[in-house]
């Protein structure tokens, strides 16, 4: 499993877990975990520990254990970006905080130059992995796939145990909140700034940690009802599992990174738990992404 492959490797190098963890800039409880094979990690981490230890991701996430003489698992590619892909990605990400500014235009106070800047370093990231993961697609299609389809699976972790966690911290909530109204919870929740703005189409709102006492959730004020419903029970989910990114983008090109994905799962099981009480199941045109995902919780 790649938790057995990542300690193998680590050791040949002579490196504890503390070192390796400041080698590729994560914390030592995750590689720990990672070794254990009780997490897995984002798309970012995993070529980050292929860099490192000079090997493919391939054969980190293959059944082959063989760590030497092969030739295939030392072959390095270089998937780095040019300078003119990076100018056209540096392009493209300041014509779309030109959008959002423009859609922030009417409220002028809510977000600061900070915060821009704060989005436009996570636009510019998202589409440099996009495009990183064109140019490695050519080499590892199924690798895409099977991120694309089950992000936890692909890195060895229990789904069942991580579906179980989601569960447990939905239920914490359920429990708090009798009518899981998510206008109700979100303005009952002292330490987040919530407000609706008009946001570019391609993103549905976003939640930004920025202290440990004030969190703010932005929601696109242009969705239609059910897929607001979602998308504010999405970053509240954000907040109740504790995620502390500095910002989090609710888009389809952000879906399948750790932390969009489990928060996903929580939002796709507190709807449907809000559905229950409040409406009928027969008349509901469920969220794409709820389709996607309710299978886990049936």
């Amino acid at each position: 499993m790649l938790g057995d492959k990542i300690k193998i490797l680590r050791k040949k190098k002579g490196l504890t877990q503390q070192e390796l963890s400041a080698a590729i800039g994560v914390s030592r409880s995750t590689i720990g975990m990672i070794e254990k094979n009780l997490q897995g990690t984002g798309k970012e981490t995993l070529m980050k520990l292929a860099d490192f230890f000079g090997v493919t991701v391939d054969y980190l996430l293959s059944d082959n254990e063989q760590t030497e003489n092969n030739e295939e698992i030392k072959k390095e590619i270089d998937y780095s970006l040019s300078i003119k892909e990076q100018e056209d990605i540096d392009d493209e990400a300041k014509k779309i905080i030109n959008e959002l500014s423009m859609s922030f235009s009417k409220n002028k106070d809510t977000l600061g130059e900070e915060d821009y800047f704060a989005i436009e370093n996570a636009i510019r990231t998202t589409l440099e992995a996009i495009k990183i993961k064109i140019k490695r697609s050519l080499h590892q299609k199924n690798i895409d796939n099977l991120f694309q389809f089950n992000l936890m699976v692909v890195l060895g972790v229990s789904t069942l145990s991580m579906i179980s966690y989601i569960q447990s911290v939905a239920n914490e909530v359920i429990n708090d909140y009798d009518d899981l109204d998510p206008i109700h919870i979100v303005k009952s929740l002292k330490r987040v700034e919530f407000n609706t703005q008009p946001l570019t189409k391609n993103i549905n709102g976003f939640y930004k940690y920025i202290s440990p006492n004030r969190q703010m959730i932005v929601v696109n004020e242009n969705l239609s009802d059910e897929n607001f419903c979602i998308t504010l029970f999405h970053e509240l989910s954000h907040y109740f599992l504790k995620h502390k990114n500095t910002l989090l983008l609710n888009s389809s090109l952000t879906m399948n990174l750790k932390e969009e994905y489990e928060a996903d799962l929580c939002a796709t099981y507190l709807y449907l738990e809000y559905i229950k009480k409040h409406r009928s199941c027969d008349d509901i045109n469920y969220p794409k992404r709820v389709c996607e995902l309710i299978k886990h919780f049936i």
